[in-house]
């Protein structure tokens, strides 16, 4: 939230200080759209408070904001649009798609893909992480092993500031033996070349070399 604040401070200085926008909110002139997930939604509203909610003058009671006591001065109420999720073809690449699926269907059998999937740093990888989260990792769902472990380096270790918190993950460690930060670059190196051929990439890697550390 407190970098969206920041990044909406930033985006007044650029769009309203300049004059493109004007200084206070217009539903006119600006709509909000955000995926429709908790965090999403608040980064979207934080970056509104940031452009338009400070107490600088810009915004009044009782034109942009209630005039009324207990409501926080400069506080401008702006609306964050959204849809459901699943249909969401704007802002949510994963949103139901048969295409998609049919053509990430096809992209699995190229042989591009295959030959892949076959080298020993990915399918060795797969099974190894098979058994260590036991149940079946393949390249479909590796990104959600990869999601869950970022989540768990930054957050097991309670009262250490969130910028070392990733050197400091002893829970994370302690639950999972076989997990070391080596074994999550390689995860990550490999789940980052599966999304290049989920965004339709490919070719890339027919001359690279991919060097796991």
């Amino acid at each position: 939230m407190a970098q969206h604040l920041n990044l909406g401070k930033r985006i007044r200085k650029l769009y309203v200080d300049t004059g493109f926008l004007r200084s206070y909110y217009s539903s006119r002139e600006i709509y909000i759209r955000s995926s429709d997930v908790n965090r999403t939604i608040i980064s979207a509203m934080s970056n509104m408070i940031g452009m338009y909610g400070q107490d600088n003058n810009q915004s009044f009671a009782g034109r942009d904001y209630p005039a009324v006591d207990g409501w926080p001065a400069g506080l401008v109420p702006i609306a964050v649009h959204t849809v459901d999720d699943n249909t969401d073809y704007i802002v949510n690449p994963d949103a139901k798609c048969p295409r998609q699926k049919q053509l990430w269907s096809m992209a699995k059998s190229s042989d591009e893909l295959q030959n892949f999937v076959k080298q020993p740093y990915v399918s060795e990888l797969l099974i190894n992480l098979t058994k260590y989260c036991n149940e079946t990792i393949d390249i479909d769902n590796l990104w959600i092993v990869c999601d869950s472990l970022l989540i768990e380096k930054f957050y097991t270790t309670s009262y250490v500031p969130i910028f070392k918190q990733i050197h400091f993950n002893d829970t994370l460690r302690r639950s999972n033996k076989w997990f070391s930060d080596e074994l999550y670059k390689h995860m990550v190196i490999v789940n980052d070349q599966v999304q290049t051929y989920q965004n339709g990439v490919f070719g890339e890697t027919n001359n690279t070399k991919i060097y796991v550390v």
